[in-house]
């Protein structure tokens, strides 16, 4: 989600994690190196509705 840089990925994973009531516990390499990303483990989802609004968050802020 958007560039490195602003660290838009781990802002978005902190709304990602309490609304899925779960903390997505992110590797070194994700810490670092991704951190324009959000992760998601979709065994935490009871309804796609609830995660509905980030993939369309990142739809929008796609190159």
């Amino acid at each position: 989600m958007g560039n490195k840089i602003d660290n838009e990925g781990l802002k978005v994973q902190k709304d990602v994690d309490e609304k899925l009531g779960h903390t997505y516990e992110r590797n070194t390499n994700q810490n670092e190196e991704k951190t324009h990303e959000s992760f998601i483990s979709l065994d935490w989802v009871n309804n796609l509705e609830d995660i509905k609004p980030f993939i369309d968050e990142a739809y929008r802020m796609r190159d």
